[in-house]
Order: structure tokens, then sequence, then C-alpha cells
């Protein structure tokens, strides 16, 4: 398979704050797969137009940004028989954002709380665009400390997913003829340790 892009872009920053917006098109083959041979084969194009906007750096002193916002249109085209041509892409939302801070704490030196918003619309789990799978909005927590034990850099890390824990389907994919779900997970915590030598 092979797809072709182009994009354009622009970026513009200023003090410690960064703007940018992108704007690009997708062409790539659509999958389909026989229900009787189960073999799989092209079926048209899928056709991806959007813009991508960005804000990121710091707000304040120890205060940092990092956001996105997409908006994406994803038709079918050149489908068998043009039966889908113009319909939504499988598993291809029209909108996704997340936002996310950084703090440093003050009065503890190497201490940073995170948290991060994300968000995506609604995306179909067919071609013929019947079945759709619900938008969902998930919030995230984390710190990391960072310290130095007998001369090395020591990262701590702890992180909470999914902090309502919100059932959700992540995401939608598959042939253009059978499509899968993707479960979110539940509420996850993770911690890891980091050793710089």
């Amino acid at each position: 398979y092979k797809s072709k892009q182009k994009e354009v872009g622009v970026k513009y920053e200023l003090g410690g704050l960064g703007l940018g917006a992108a704007f690009f098109t997708t062409d790539r083959p659509l999958s389909y797969k026989d229900a009787v041979t189960r073999i799989e084969s092209t079926n048209g194009k899928q056709r991806n137009r959007g813009v991508e906007l960005t804000a990121y750096g710091e707000l304040a002193k120890g205060v940092r940004l990092l956001s996105g916002l997409t908006f994406l249109d994803a038709k079918q085209v050149q489908t068998s028989g043009g039966v889908n041509n113009g319909k939504y892409a499988i598993g291809v939302p029209t909108m996704q954002a997340n936002a996310g801070l950084e703090v440093d704490v003050p009065g503890v030196r190497g201490l940073t709380i995170n948290g991060r918003a994300t968000y995506t619309s609604t995306q179909y789990v067919d071609a013929a665009n019947q079945l759709e799978v619900p938008s969902w909005v998930r919030y995230d927590l984390g710190a990391r400390y960072l310290t130095d034990i007998g001369g090395h850099a020591v990262t701590f890390r702890a992180a909470i997913e999914n902090l309502a824990n919100r059932n959700y389907w992540q995401s939608a994919g598959g042939a253009s003829n059978s499509g899968y779900l993707v479960a979110g997970n539940p509420r996850t915590f993770t911690t890891s340790v980091s050793v710089a030598f």
C-alpha cells in the first residue's frame, strides 16, 4: 500500500510561548476483507483532510502548557460501485483535543505535578456509517520528583490515567466491511524510577 500526503504549516514563537498551525491532506487505500474467502484487498481510497493547531510553552515561571486541537474530514472515495463514496472512514474522529499542564511545586525543589485532558469525538465503526461509538473525555494526573542520589540524577514518577474511571470505546478500526472496537483502559496507576549514569 502507498499513501500520499501533502502538508504545510506555520509556527510562531514569542518569548516562552509557541503557536503552530498545520494543514494537511492524505490519500491512502481502503482495505476490504471478503466474508467468504477471508482475502483482504483494496476498495477505493480514504482521503483525510485536516487542520492541526498547537500551543505550547511556559505560561509563567514553573507553569508549562502543551495542547493541541485537530479537525479531520476523513471520507471514503472511489469505493466499489460508489456505494460508500462521501461517507466517513472507519475509526476517524472529526475532532481531537488535548491540553496538558505541568506545574513546579513552589518550595519543593524537583517536584512537578501534571494533568492532562483528552477529548475524542464520535467515530464510525462501519463503512456505511450506521454504527458509531460516542465521544469521550479522559483526565490523567501525575507527578515527578527529580533528585540526586550518590551523584546520579534520579527521577521518580507516578501517574493515574483515566482518573474518573470512565468506561469508553477508545477507537474503532478494521477493513471497510468488518470493524472492531478498542476499549479504553480503566483507571490505571503507574510508577517508575529512572537513574542517569
